[in-house]
């Protein structure tokens, strides 16, 4: 399963019920209009920055529960593990009475959803 695959099963499994995701991106990167494209290269103009939200913010943020709790989980595929940043978001998430972790399977994110955390990441 690609990284997009899992995020998209993750959305569509926690877009209903008690829990809400969406996807949130993060990072840095350039938008434009594209005047030329082939297999390598992309020339954009005019051109500008795009700065997603701060850096470490997990893929999926919403709530869960009854109590709508702020809940934010990161899709990890393959060999991918937390970053740092990922980690300093996620413990800040947690000591604020939210949930929050990096998930592998929905089965991962139910247990972050249910206040437990995922296994193996």
């Amino acid at each position: 399963m690609t990284h997009g695959e899992l995020l998209a099963a993750l959305m569509l499994e926690f877009s209903r019920g008690e829990a809400r995701l969406m996807r949130v991106n993060a990072g840095r990167g350039w938008t434009g209009k594209v005047v030329f494209q082939d297999r390598t290269r992309i020339v954009l103009s005019p051109y500008r920055p795009f700065h997603g939200v701060h850096e470490g913010v997990l893929d999926l943020i919403g709530w869960s529960g009854p109590a709508c709790t702020f809940t934010s989980i990161d899709a990890k595929v393959g060999r991918d593990r937390v970053r740092p940043a990922q980690q300093n978001f996620i413990d800040l998430v947690l000591s604020h009475g939210g949930r929050a972790g990096a998930a592998r399977s929905i089965d991962d994110a139910r247990a972050i959803i249910a206040g437990k955390n995922a296994p193996g990441i």
